[in-house]
């Protein structure tokens, strides 16, 4: 005879099935997306640690770190107190207001941010000195910058194109504007930030040497590198390059397979941080201590998350122009023709904060 089986434990018997089964799919998703992206899961960790450390992996160089008692001794200064300026700036306001006058809500809020720094060409590179305001100690850096490569004979030379100009595409623009019912101001000009270039290769007869041309479509200037000459590899540089790279190409490439895998990296590091907790809540005398876990973490990531936003939106957007060194070496094909500042890798100021550096929001 067979046993009789409670309906209500047949139910709990094939839902347990189900979930476990539901657990396995998950684990393996989690396990077998680790092993496809682990190139990727590491590259852009350690790159994204690097953007706190530009003298790690570039020649980029800390040449000395001097105290305030330090700088006291060689050439003492008084440190600028915030709420003494504000209160100037405040006062300087309201000269000549007849009407509505401006008033600090605290006379204790305000503070510094960001150091002072100064930048001055050497005969080996570049130098900086960045002086902090709050402690009144100083940093040396030195940068020795990029060799200069041999510029083309055409090097930055304006071609005109009667086959293509921007200006050509400019009423296309305008109507496919006006088609989506925005209002402009201003006239439709193309921008030279991401615009379209065409790639390709020029042979010298005269000194038999062969460049990487490139000639950008919107300023009509080419310019182009001796593929015998190859440019310094500025580890540091490339991995932030690489890290920040984004959009989609028009056309397949290795670079739009770049793209698709930096989504799948963090669409899937999503996944991991789900996937994870649960796994976890699956493991019965794990709960309570995961459940503590969670908590502090749901809490710090709130007063930093929160804090740290406040931070960078305090003031208005604006650009963060770094100091600039009078001489200017050309860049690689990839900027056009346009210059940039000597010895600064990837034409901005590794050596710098962040908040030095020229903006380089995404667009």
């Amino acid at each position: 005879m067979n046993p009789q089986i409670n309906p209500r434990k047949r139910s709990g018997l094939v839902s347990k099935k189900g979930t476990n089964r539901w657990m396995k799919v998950v684990r393996r998703i989690h396990m077998y997306t680790g092993l496809i992206l682990l190139p990727w899961v590491v590259f852009f960790g350690f790159s994204g640690v690097l953007f706190n450390h530009s003298e790690w992996f570039s020649p980029v160089e800390k040449v000395s770190k001097i105290s305030a008692r330090e700088v006291g001794m060689i050439h003492p200064f008084e440190l600028p107190d915030p709420d003494a300026i504000a209160d100037e700036v405040i006062s300087s306001l309201n000269q000549g207001q007849t009407g509505s006058t401006f008033e600090r809500i605290s006379r204790s809020d305000a503070t510094l941010d960001g150091a002072l720094v100064y930048q001055a060409p050497t005969k080996e590179g570049n130098a900086q000195v960045k002086i902090s305001l709050n402690h009144g100690s100083a940093e040396v850096v030195f940068n020795p910058g990029s060799p200069k490569l041999t510029p083309p004979p055409f090097q930055g030379k304006k071609i005109a194109i009667p086959s293509f100009a921007a200006d050509f595409v400019s009423p296309l623009a305008s109507a496919v504007l006006e088609k989506s019912e925005l209002n402009p101001t201003g006239p439709m000009v193309p921008s030279e930030r991401g615009g379209p270039e065409v790639r390709f290769q020029i042979h010298s007869t005269g000194d038999g040497k062969t460049w990487n041309a490139v000639y950008s479509l919107v300023s009509g200037t080419i310019n182009a590198r001796d593929i015998e000459e190859t440019p310094v590899v500025d580890a540091n540089a490339i991995l932030g390059r690489l890290h920040k790279a984004h959009h989609y190409p028009d056309r397949m490439g290795a670079r739009w397979l770049w793209s698709l895998f930096g989504d799948a990296t963090g669409f899937t590091m999503v996944f991991w941080g789900l996937s994870g907790v649960i796994m976890w809540w699956q493991m019965k005398p794990t709960r309570a201590l995961g459940v503590m876990g969670l908590s502090v973490a749901a809490v710090l990531s709130f007063i930093i998350f929160s804090g740290t936003f406040a931070d960078l939106t305090f003031g208005p957007p604006q650009q963060r122009v770094a100091p600039q060194n009078p001489e200017m070496r050309p860049t690689g094909p990839r900027s056009g023709g346009r210059e940039e500042p000597a010895g600064l890798p990837g034409g901005g100021n590794s050596a710098l904060p962040e908040r030095s550096r020229p903006d380089q929001s995404k667009g």
